[in-house]
């Protein structure tokens, strides 16, 4: 029976190794897919995912629908491929694509499978090859070079725009919602709406109660505010001051004693009431107006 029990658990144990083993192989397949760029003639568009490999992204005024296999998605994001072309971006993609239909109407592309499983795209500077790996996909790993002419593109047009541009410095939404998906920016709106309405806390305070669940059925998450941070910026109306109350002036009180001299010699005090009623008379010739009732009182007041 025990030696029944430890064949089950080892077997359940290969199984969970296998299974992990997989799960790595997919994580690392997906990796270098993103470093890589991969020339597929099952698309009709050139599509990036890593923002290292291109410059100048960039919202555009045209938008794509992407149909694949998890769905459609429309896109809106453009950037530029050095040596290339526009292409579009897409920080939700898998893998950096150029389509085989787009590449070859701007160069010549060669295959011969006796001589090597690999595509050639003939550019005007050099050859560059798409060989074939274990899985079929025909990838062209990009040179440390590359990468390095791209970063030192990207930090000499930032300085150039800060250079001749001082409203530059003051990034604007737009700007900011580069690099966000559609979903991620709608989500970073619904935190600046609920943290209107919870009346402006400190983003700190705001982080808080979504940690701590404070807020019933709320679907903002801190990410969501965190998001919302870079894309929007602190809020205006925080800046400017919360509405409160005015504080009112301090009542002063200036109470001067009575010497106990004129309470002795004013022991008693007599209040007199002069109490009337006046009309106006109706008639148009009389201009004398004279109370119709008088009422006096008079009480004495002793103080002592």
């Amino acid at each position: 029976m025990q030696q029944i029990w430890d064949q089950e658990n080892d077997g359940h144990k290969a199984v969970l190794n296998k299974n992990k083993d997989l799960q790595d192989t997919g994580e690392t397949i997906l990796h270098k897919m993103k470093e890589c760029i991969m020339l597929n003639n099952g698309s009709t568009v050139n599509l990036f995912c890593n923002p290292e490999l291109i410059k100048n992204i960039q919202v555009s005024k045209t938008k794509v629908l992407l149909a694949t296999n998890a769905g459609t998605k429309t896109n809106n994001f453009k950037a530029t491929v050095k040596g290339f072309s526009d292409v579009w971006y897409s920080p939700d993609a898998i893998a950096n694509i150029f389509g085989f239909s787009q590449a070859k109407k701007k160069w010549r592309i060669t295959y011969d499978s006796d001589h090597e499983d690999a595509f050639l795209v003939h550019t005007h500077s050099s050859i560059v090859k798409f060989t074939a790996n274990k899985d079929g996909l025909y990838l062209y790993s990009l040179t440390e070079n590359y990468r390095e002419s791209v970063k030192r593109e990207k930090n000499s047009s930032l300085k150039a725009k800060n250079d001749h541009k001082v409203d530059n410095m003051i990034s604007t939404v737009a700007e900011n919602h580069l690099g966000y998906t559609q979903r991620q920016f709608k989500h970073a709106k619904e935190a600046c709406k609920l943290y209107h309405t919870i009346g402006m806390p400190t983003v700190m305070n705001f982080k808080v109660l979504l940690h701590a669940n404070a807020i019933k059925n709320c679907l903002v998450t801190v990410k969501d505010v965190t998001i919302a941070e870079k894309i929007f910026g602190p809020s205006v109306s925080s800046l400017k001051g919360k509405p409160m109350q005015c504080k009112p002036n301090v009542v002063t009180t200036d109470v001067i004693s009575i010497p106990q001299e004129l309470i002795t010699k004013n022991c008693k005090v007599s209040i007199l009431l002069n109490i009337g009623k006046q009309e106006r008379n109706e008639n148009p010739s009389n201009h004398t107006h004279l109370p119709q009732t008088r009422n006096f009182r008079h009480q004495d007041f002793q103080s002592c």
